[in-house]
């Protein structure tokens, strides 16, 4: 458990070991109190489905604690163009339609690694997006008109670089 309470797994099998001695030592401080008030209490815990698998076989114990799971689908490449264009309307900016093939071919590679986020994914790649339409206006903002609002498939191919 970090100092905050979330739970992180990765590393050697050594470190999972580790990770697990932890986490059965906080569970089996934390859980026993909440069991016998369990008609009070409700704990939620989160993650992707590998690590939560991890995280249940960490104690024979925990999955008869943990009995529901609700399972939440990752969102599709169109699912996430359509987060970004939002995202970047809430924002005030606005994505260059001319993008979106960019994007959604983005979504797709990247949907197949293992450091996918989901919509954190495309809330990170609006940022270098917008990271890279700084760069790029910077030389004209003195004496000049620049949209500053207007992300280009440029900015795109930029923050899809950074990201790769």
């Amino acid at each position: 458990m970090t100092e905050g309470g979330s739970l992180r797994f990765g590393g050697t099998s050594r470190m999972m070991r580790e990770y697990q001695v932890r986490i059965c030592e906080r569970l089996g401080v934390r859980l026993p109190g909440p069991t016998r008030q369990r008609d009070r209490l409700v704990v939620i815990v989160a993650g992707y489905p590998e690590q939560m698998e991890m995280f249940l076989m960490a104690n024979p114990g925990l999955p008869s604690r943990f009995t529901k799971t609700i399972s939440f689908e990752s969102y599709n490449a169109d699912e996430l163009v359509a987060i970004m264009h939002s995202t970047a309307r809430r924002d005030g900016l606005r994505l260059d339609e001319a993008s979106n093939s960019l994007l959604k071919d983005f979504f797709v590679g990247a949907s197949q690694r293992s450091d996918f986020g989901n919509a954190r994914t495309a809330r990170t790649l609006l940022e270098r997006a917008r990271e890279a339409q700084a760069v790029r206006i910077a030389p004209f903002l003195e004496g000049r008109t620049v949209d500053l609002n207007q992300l280009t498939p440029i900015d795109i191919e930029t923050a899809i670089a950074a990201m790769s």
